[in-house]
């Protein structure tokens, strides 16, 4: 063993080698977990890696192995890593062991979900391969190995562009140009060798390979063995013309990956890798930390072996991990103190939990959610009984069949909820369970139970219930509590089966109706943050003045508890410290709206300050017609939900005004499923830095309005199926996050679709906006008149849509195409087809002038029959000018014509013209036609 002085590390046993340094197997002697230790010489690269380390230290992803400390003595640098234990699969193929194609997909989704994250931290990792993907105990796969990971604007990008391992390296490396399509290549390549067990370059020689790979065609998956889709998607990565080949965020739409990977990314494993790596644990001892240093831990490997592990003290919780199936904790087990906090949110694989009596006395809370194969849940007497305040809760667990919790464990929890549990029984709760104390808030759920049949509860069980909220258990037949909801002050109840029978339950449902209408048209103004917390929960209207509720304090509005509520309107420069709002379950509220500068810090009205991760939620609201939000508002929240509001009909966020601030500046925009709303606003600056605009299922929307400066980092942009939708207006600088002329705008991979709106009339985009994105489509919107892209009468250059080629075709009504300087300058083709209305098509400075080095290139012209104007602002102007292929055919009408005669049409060669009007001037000594 070696180890670096006055560091907690240890070095146990040597992993592998390679020409950048060791790897070692370690143990982190403070926390006794494993490690892996790579150790690198400073003068082979330790020197460059510690400069890059600080980025590989930032990197959070569950598909990627986690950077730790970096430790440096005279000679060495040791990088300490997250150890995988049970291998690479480079290892476990090369040991004679065969995946099956359902095994691949996993790997394939996995591998794609931590490239993704990678690629979008603009990071290419440059030596994918089997040996590199590392199997997680947690059911996924992680990227391993970064020592040559580069950032393409980082000052370190110019190293020697070849180091990698050959086999795996894409033809454009050895022409000195990686990118991030670079790494798709070595995962084809990575794939065919996991498939077929043997690497397609196997047995030659580096130079054989480089000849091979750059001269001859890429290799191919055997289609008698595989898929067709599996076929395909290897056939994607291993397009030797980068431009063909399919980014990591087209791969993730293949057929091959898409619902594997939703999968994935929605439940954080893969049941199909857990069985892998109990495949792997079957063949390959586990090894523990305490037999390799030397410390007494109590192992039973008989227990492991059979995915059960059995708690005899508190260094029993040490053994769980995401492969274990079954946990009982034995009796007075888990009582120090310390021992107040308990996570579940890793063992995906549990099916049953037992708790001994006397156990966990100290942990306050236990959060059960999303365990897909959880069956089972048994708790003893006298279990986290001492923690007050705390919180039980199952949630989404499929398979959950039963729960019984025993005498006195609970006992003060202020919170106990059983949400969409599609499986669960029963529930039997014994003395004293979740009762409560009587001056608290506390609140019981029953929420989608829909086979529930049987709840029952011993003396004093739930008897401090004050809360009560009941929905969706039409099969409870069963409901047996001896002294429950003795304090109940608010229920909610509905399709509860028996429960709605309990008397204490009806009589304060009937009190609560009788308050609640003599309350509805009350209306409390608040000037204070005092007289918000004294308002009546049953009151109907809510009027905050302006500058009010600021205090430091008040740091989280909850507005759950205003079950009566129909309005709320908040002036200007309100809760200013307020980093969650909920606006939840509220059934009669109507309408909403927050004045200027609310929910925002003074200090940050002037300029964006960073993400303070603050949340905005409004939810089942079902009666809300009207949302709107003032400038200024909300600018330093993440997250902005509004989801379940089916009346909604308008909603506005932010203001054109000049030098606005916007709203919600680190927040995407989500909207679905709202029937009713007609109308959406959304203001200058908004949703700046969000990285998500996603409006699906709005059949009555009409009006699409987005001002100057919004949704930077968004990557796609779909209008698909919006039937009611006539009018959409973007403004300047927005879905725009890179210049035309960086790196990313060179090479964009960013997408703008509108499909199937069949009302749509106008569309309209400012300037500079989707600069940087690669496809522009517009189909199937027969009403749509007028296309505005760019401002064509500006003086300076609106370089939309830069790089992108765009194709109008069958757009009966279309009148009008106007495109602003530079707009689709650098395309490769413009069609314009089938066009029986459009008169005039307007083109500033250099729009469309075509990829001049782009022999494919085409433009075409066809079935114009109304076509008058075809005009650019000046004899400067290289529209139209490199196009190397040109079809002009039935142009009839066409009479004003007025192109550079100097630039358009510069390649004539491969042109074929056919009753072109006025445009015949430019061909009239080209007689030859292309066909």
């Amino acid at each position: 063993m070696s180890s670096i002085a006055n560091t907690n590390y240890t070095c146990l046993r040597k992993l592998g080698e390679g020409g950048f340094g060791e790897v070692y197997v370690g143990i982190n002697q403070l926390s006794n977990d494993y490690v892996a230790i790579k150790r690198l010489r400073i003068d082979r690269g330790g020197q460059q890696f510690l400069s890059e380390s600080k980025l590989l230290r930032t990197f959070n992803s569950r598909y990627i192995v986690r950077y730790g400390d970096v430790i440096r003595s005279e000679k060495e640098l040791w990088i300490i890593m997250e150890y995988c234990r049970c291998g690479s699969l480079g290892a476990f193929v090369r040991n004679g062991n065969r995946l099956t194609e359902e095994e691949l997909r996993e790997i394939t989704s996995c591998c794609l979900l931590g490239l993704i994250y990678l690629h979008k931290c603009n990071v290419i990792h440059r030596d994918i391969k089997p040996d590199n993907l590392l199997i997680s105990e947690n059911g996924v796969i992680k990227l391993g190995d970064f020592g040559l990971a580069i950032q393409l604007d980082h000052s370190y990008s110019f190293r020697d562009a070849t180091c990698g391992t050959s086999w795996y390296m894409a033809p454009e490396v050895y022409d000195g140009k990686a990118q991030l399509k670079t790494d798709v290549w070595a995962l084809g390549i990575s794939l065919i060798e996991m498939a077929e067990g043997r690497n397609p370059y196997s047995g030659c020689s580096n130079t054989t390979v480089v000849k091979i790979v750059c001269l001859e065609e890429p290799p191919v998956l055997s289609s008698s063995k595989w898929s067709v889709a599996f076929v395909d998607f290897v056939g994607k990565c291993l397009e030797k013309d980068v431009n063909k080949r399919w980014s990591v965020s087209e791969l993730l739409n293949h057929p091959f990956v898409k619902d594997s990977a939703e999968r994935i990314k929605r439940d954080g494993n893969s049941f199909t890798l857990l069985d892998l790596v109990r495949r792997m644990k079957g063949s390959t001892p586990r090894e523990s930390a305490s037999q390799s240093s030397g410390s007494a831990m109590e192992v039973a490997s008989e227990e492991n072996e059979k995915g059960s592990v059995v708690i005899r003290n508190e260094d029993g919780w040490l053994r769980l991990d995401g492969t274990v199936e079954k946990v009982r904790v034995c009796d007075g087990v888990g009582n120090d103190h310390d021992l107040t906090e308990w996570e579940f949110a890793d063992y995906a694989a549990l099916r049953e939990l037992v708790v001994g009596n006397g156990c966990v006395a100290f942990v306050r809370d236990v959060k059960i959610a999303g365990l897909a194969r959880l069956e089972k849940v048994e708790v003893g007497d006298g279990c986290f009984s001492q923690a007050s305040g705390g919180v039980f809760e199952l949630v989404n667990c499929p398979r959950l069949r039963s729960v019984r919790i025993g005498d006195g464990s609970f006992v003060k929890a202020v919170r106990a909820a059983f949400e969409n549990l599609p499986a669960l029984t029963s529930i039997v709760l014994g003395k004293d369970v979740f009762m409560g104390e009587e001056k608290r808030e506390n609140v019981l759920v029953l929420k989608n139970l829909p086979v529930l049949v049987e709840l029952t509860g011993k003396i004093r069980a739930l008897r401090n219930m004050k809360d009560v909220r009941a929905r969706g258990m039409p099969r409870l037949s069963k409901c047996t509590l001896l002294s429950a909801f003795k304090c109940v002050a608010h229920v909610e109840i509905e399709n509860a089966g028996k429960l709605e029978e309990v008397k204490v339950l009806k009589e304060a449902k009937l009190k609560q109706m009788e308050e609640l209408l003599e309350w509805e048209n009350s209306i409390d103004v608040i000037t204070r943050k005092n007289n918000w917390n004294a308002i009546d929960w049953r009151i109907g209207v809510i009027l905050v003045s302006d500058e009010c509720c600021s205090e430091e304090a008040f740091v989280l509005l909850d507005l759950t508890r205003f079950v009566n509520l129909r309005e709320l309107e908040i002036g200007c420069g309100c809760f200013q410290f307020v980093q969650r709002t909920r606006i939840v379950g509220l059934k009669k509220l109507e309408k909403v709206v927050v004045g200027e500068n609310s929910f925002t810090r003074k200090e940050a009205n002037a300029g964006r300050i960073h993400n303070l991760h603050h949340e905005f939620c409004l939810k089942e609201c079902e009666e809300l017609k009207e949302l709107r939000v003032g400038d200024g508002s909300f600018m330093q929240y993440s997250v902005c939900e509004i989801e379940d509001v089916p009346l909604l009909e308008v909603l506005e966020i932010g203001s054109g005004k000049e030098n606005a601030a916007g709203c919600f500046g680190f927040a995407g925009l989500v909207l679905k499923d709202m029937p009713k709303l007609r109308s959406l606003v959304v203001g200058d600056c908004c949703f700046c830095q969000g990285d998500e605009c996603m409006l699906e299922k709005l059949p009555a929307l009409e009006s699409l309005s987005v001002g100057d400066d919004c949704f930077e980092a968004v990557e796609e942009l779909e209008l698909v199926g919006l039937r009611g939708l006539r009018r959409v207006a973007i403004g300047e600088r927005s879905f725009t996050k890179q210049d035309y002329a960086t790196h990313d705008g060179e090479d964009p991979d960013r997408h703008f679709c509108v499909r199937a709106c069949e009302k749509l009339e106008e569309l309209r985009i400012g300037n500079w906006s989707f600069m940087d994105y690669a496809t522009c489509e517009i189909e199937e919107a027969a009403m749509l008149e007028v296309v505005e892209v760019g401002d064509v009468n500006a003086e300076e250059d609106c370089c939309c849509f830069y790089y992108a080629d765009l194709e109008l075709k069958d757009l009966p009504s279309l009148r009008s195409v106007a495109f602003g300087g530079w707009a689709f300058r650098n395309c490769c083709y413009a069609g314009f087809e089938h066009l029986p209305e459009l008169e005039e098509i307007l083109l500033g400075e250099d729009a469309f002038r075509f990829d001049e080095y782009e022999e494919d290139s085409a433009l075409v012209l066809r079935d114009l029959p109304a076509l008058t104007t075809l005009v650019t602002v000046s004899e400067e102007s290289r529209s139209f000018a490199f196009p190397h292929t040109i079809v002009l055919e039935d142009l009839d009408a066409l009479t004003d014509v007025d192109l550079s005669k100097e630039y358009a049409f510069l390649y004539k060669k491969r042109a074929k013209t056919n009753n072109v009007g006025a445009l015949a001037r430019y061909f009239r000594f080209f007689s030859r036609l292309f066909k």
